[in-house]
This record gives C-alpha cells, sequence and structure tokens, in this order.
C-alpha cells in the first residue's frame, strides 16, 4: 500500500480500536446503568461489523468466517439499538430485552452454523448484506419512533439521556446511510462515519455521560408538564399565602400534596425546582417571614409567637430565624423597635 492507503487504513481503523475501548469504559464505569450496556453492546457490534468491512476493503481475499461474523453483528445492530432506546425510556425489564436480543442472537449463530458463508457465499452475499442493511432499517424506524414516543411522553427533551440517546440514534443513521449508498460513494465511507460520529460523540461525552444527580435519580420516575408546573405553583402560593397553611405545625408533605391535589413526589420535585429548597426549608422560610412580620407590628411574647407561625417550640423558631436571618428574634425585633423610633 501507498502512503495515502495507509492513511485511509489507519484512520478507518482507528475508531474499530477505540471504539472497543470506549465499549469496556462503559461497561467498567456505569455498570449500574443498563441503558449504556446496550449502549456497549451497540459499539461493541459496530466495531466489528467496521473492522470487517475496512479487512474487507484492503483484502478481497479476506477469509469468509470473517465476513460471516461481521455481517452477523450487523444483524444484531438493529435490535440492540431498540433495546438501548427501551433500557433508556421504557419500564421494560431488562430480562425481556435481553431475551429478545438472545434470542435473535441465536437465530443469526444457527443459521451460520447451518448455511456458513463458506459453503453458500451466495446467500450471504444477496441476503446477507442487503437482508441485514433492510433489516437494520426497520429496527431504526421502531427505535426512532420509540423515542420520539417516549421521550415526548415524559418530557424529557432537555436532559442528558435524552441527548445521549438522540446522538446514538443519529449516529447509526448516518452509519447506515454510510453503508446502504455507499455503491455511489465508496464502501469505505461507512467505516470513516463511523470514526467520525464516534469521536463527535467523544468531544460531547462528559455531558452525554454525566452521572445524574441525588434530585435527578429521586425523581427519574416523576415527570411534570409546564403547564402542570406552573398551576400547581399558582395553587400553592395562593393556599399559603391567603390560607396561611405553613402556621399549621403538623403540616407534612403528603397532607399539603393531598390539598392539592397531587402527588407528595411531584410536590416534592416542584418546591426543590422553583424554591431550590427542601419542604422543610420551605416551611421554615415562610414561617420566618411571618414571624419577621410579627416581631415588627406585635409585642406577641416569643413563644406564642413561634406556635403562632407554626413552630413546635421555641427552640426550633429561634434556630431557624437566626439561620436565615443573622439575628435572633429578640436581636432583629430590638433593630425594628430603633428603626420605628429614628
Amino acid at each position: 500500500m501507498d502512503f495515502s492507503a495507509h492513511l485511509l487504513f489507519f484512520f478507518s481503523l482507528i475508531g474499530v480500536f477505540n471504539g472497543f475501548i470506549l465499549s469496556v469504559l462503559l461497561l467498567i464505569k456505569f455498570q449500574e446503568a443498563k441503558a449504556l450496556r446496550w449502549v456497549s453492546v451497540l459499539l461493541i457490534l459496530l466495531c466489528i461489523r467496521i473492522g470487517k468491512s475496512v479487512l474487507f476493503y484492503f483484502n478481497p481475499e479476506l477469509d469468509k468466517t470473517i465476513l460471516q461474523i461481521g455481517l452477523s453483528a450487523y444483524f444484531l445492530l438493529g435490535p440492540c439499538l431498540l433495546n438501548f432506546v427501551l433500557a433508556s425510556y421504557s419500564e421494560t425489564k431488562n430480562r425481556y430485552l435481553t431475551i429478545h436480543f438472545l434470542a435473535l442472537s441465536g437465530f443469526i449463530i444457527g443459521f451460520g452454523i447451518l448455511m456458513p458463508y463458506q459453503l453458500h457465499p451466495e446467500i450471504w452475499q444477496m441476503w446477507g448484506y442487503k437482508g441485514t442493511s433492510y433489516f437494520w432499517l426497520g429496527y431504526l424506524l421502531i427505535s426512532s419512533y420509540t423515542f420520539y414516543r417516549l421521550a415526548t411522553d415524559k418530557s424529557a427533551n432537555g436532559n442528558a439521556e435524552f441527548h445521549l440517546t438522540l446522538v446514538v440514534i443519529c449516529g447509526c443513521w448516518l452509519i447506515w446511510a454510510a453503508y446502504f449508498f455507499s455503491s455511489f460513494t465508496s464502501y469505505i465511507t461507512g467505516a470513516l462515519t463511523f470514526s467520525f460520529v464516534l469521536y463527535l460523540s467523544i468531544l460531547f461525552a462528559p455531558k452525554l455521560l454525566r452521572k445524574p444527580t441525588a434530585n435527578e435519580k429521586k425523581y427519574a420516575n416523576t415527570h411534570i408538564s409546564d403547564d402542570e408546573y406552573n398551576q400547581l405553583i399558582a395553587k400553592l402560593e395562593s393556599l399559603m399565602s391567603e390560607s396561611k397553611l405553613f402556621t399549621e405545625p403538623d403540616l407534612t408533605l403528603p397532607r399539603l400534596a393531598k390539598r392539592l391535589g397531587t402527588s407528595h413526589n411531584k410536590l416534592s420535585q416542584i418546591v426543590n425546582r422553583h424554591y431550590h429548597c427542601n419542604f422543610k426549608q420551605y416551611l421554615n422560610g415562610l414561617r420566618v417571614e411571618y414571624a419577621k412580620h410579627l416581631l415588627s407590628s406585635t409585642n406577641m411574647p416569643l413563644e406564642h409567637l413561634a406556635l403562632e407561625c407554626g413552630f413546635n417550640s421555641a427552640s426550633t423558631f429561634f434556630a431557624a430565624f437566626k439561620k436565615l436571618t443573622g439575628y435572633s428574634p429578640n436581636s432583629f425585633k430590638h433593630s425594628e423597635n430603633i428603626l420605628s423610633d429614628s
């Protein structure tokens, strides 16, 4: 091979090498993420498929067994992609996804044993390549539709999970198109496209593969539309300002959620998202603000005032007030009196 051929071989095969490394890293680093396990399997299958293409492009006399392995991996790309989408967005149990994948794996392996490439090259050349191309196309369409439907239903188009799934699906479409239309370009285009997609994905990997925060894990299955969010915020603020529910010392998250006609998970998520604090901190903030008003406008004894604001005891009132204002209730009242006298 001349220098340009060596260069083409290098850039075609380096994506395969790095793809294998990335798949192993994903398996090691994200062991608990079932969706990323399917990404790892998808990467391995793509690497086998692309590796076969590169070797065949530079060595047309490649052993038929390697060609059979490459086409078998090609056959399994679609099922693996669909499993990834379902693992990301649906409640489908992982064992069903595994059964789906293993059943098709068993089929293609069995077919390869009964009809090996060595003895039936015409079948593999015609049906093996074209058939698997259309088979993958079918799964690409199903996966894309499933992603669109599930992602829309869950209103999840702003998170890392959405972006990762979108990148994987778009990357698969590009690779499929590169191979399907290779008769108009070059057979090696598929391998180069894979390298391009892989490195582009790695560039955005920190964002795509970031681990979810504690709150994201907590609310992973709680999804709120913008309309529902705005309605609940309006109802919550109305209840607190007009009815002063925060003055009830036994007010709990489930009890308030029931008053609002929602679940406590949704209410907790809304409070976290809108007020950037948890429910207890939210209540204490309202109670302290009300206490400041009473301290400025009345001469109510502090113990009585604490109960009036919804605190269970004077000690919890003093601690919360000091934490949020930096002053003790007495110091705050004294400073307010000085300001009013002046």
